[in-house]
């Protein structure tokens, strides 16, 4: 609430030069006019408020910046927890499915978009919607035939901010997913290092490496792209529709429907327009940015994966006796692996399991802590 009183304050502040150039314009003017002298002291007021809007303009911006980015990293940090928390509670059978790399890049590269998204997300409508709407009263007040003309603007700057989230929402997806492909080559070559070094893998691996980090170049590409040509494409628009402006703005002035004073006012504060629309620009990419990040993080803390627990389920006593092990049958995804298994393991003995890779060894030591779960008609 405090952030938010003092984005108010901030768009006051920035808007108040606009306001009061109409009088400072219109006193030259008609000092000019009937042959006046100027007095100095009228500049030196206006030089003390404008030190003293703009002083107060930062401080206003500190304020709300700081308490904002402190309730973003809290919301991060509140989720990131909450994340890891999931993940460990996670069954084994999930993490044979996921890469190493994409776990990791979901608590690196994905919460650093998701915070920028939250800052700018929250931020920039706070702090540049009462901006705009600040500047289009000033801009009506000063002329209203002109602000009208102005309004024209808005529709067709939404319809290309939409366009421009709805792109980069798509660049940042893939982007992100092609980061936990290379997240998962590196930490698969970092781990496997003396295998790489065994086998004389060097160049091989790092041919891999280079191609993927050329895709994930290309995706980092698009989006600098999509953000590039957006900007200049704004501001281009608003360029032309200012040139209409300028156009009857003359008129105005020439039948005496407004002032100079009224004109300069309002193409200060039309000029200043250009600032914040561009920034939402910014922020819905950013918003989509922080989307495509917020759906990968989700789709974890969402997802279905659990362990069942039977109702009412025994708590195990240490070993006495022995461990008995009877699998009828036990597959990964329809592949069955073990079948027709009897064993018994005797307490305070040790039992190996022999046999070529891939007869199920490991998975039959995975199923005793219950890293696997059987269906109860198969063992």
């Amino acid at each position: 609430i405090i952030s938010i009183l003092f984005m108010l304050l901030y768009s006051v502040f920035t808007v108040l030069p606009a306001h009061y150039a109409k009088h400072v314009m219109d006193y030259l003017v008609d000092a000019l006019k009937l042959d006046k002298t100027i007095e100095l002291k009228r500049f030196i007021l206006v030089g003390a408020a404008i030190v003293a809007v703009y002083s107060l303009k930062g401080v206003s911006y500190f304020i709300q910046n700081y308490l904002m980015g402190s309730l973003s990293q809290k919301t991060v940090r509140s989720l990131r927890d909450k994340l890891y928390q999931r993940t460990v509670q996670m069954p084994i059978a999930y993490f044979n499915r996921q890469s190493s790399g994409r776990m990791m890049s979901r608590f690196t590269v994905d919460f650093v978009t998701l915070n920028e998204a939250i800052i700018t997300g929250l931020v920039g409508p706070l702090r540049d919607m009462p901006t705009v709407i600040f500047l289009f009263i000033i801009m009506f007040d000063k002329s209203w035939q002109l602000c009208l003309m102005s309004l024209a603007l808005l529709p067709v700057a939404s319809k290309l901010i939409s366009f421009f989230g709805k792109q980069s929402n798509k660049a940042t997806s893939k982007r992100l997913n092609q980061f936990g492909e290379l997240s998962t080559l590196l930490s698969e070559t970092i781990t496997g290092i003396r295998v790489v070094k065994s086998f004389l893998m060097e160049k091989y691996e790092s041919n891999r490496f280079a191609k993927e980090n050329e895709r994930l170049y290309k995706h980092f590409l698009m989006s600098i792209f999509i953000a590039s040509y957006s900007f200049p494409l704004l501001e281009f628009i608003g360029a032309v529709f200012f040139v209409f402006i300028l156009t009857y703005g003359g008129y105005l002035i020439t039948n005496n429907v407004i002032t100079i004073g009224d004109f300069f006012s309002f193409a200060m504060s039309f000029a200043m327009l250009n600032v914040p629309i561009k920034q939402l620009n910014g922020i819905s990419i950013r918003i989509q940015e922080g989307i495509a990040a917020g759906t990968r993080i989700f789709s974890v803390l969402e997802s279905d994966w659990k362990i069942e627990e039977i109702e009412n389920a025994k708590t195990l006593t240490p070993i006495e006796k022995e461990i008995k092990i009877n699998i009828k049958e036990f597959a990964y995804d329809d592949k069955a692996v073990l079948k027709d298994i009897d064993l018994t393991l005797k307490a305070g003995t040790i039992t190996a399991l022999v046999g070529s890779s891939g007869s199920g060894k490991t998975t039959m030591a995975n199923l005793i802590p219950r890293f696997y779960d059987i269906p109860a008609d198969k063992g």
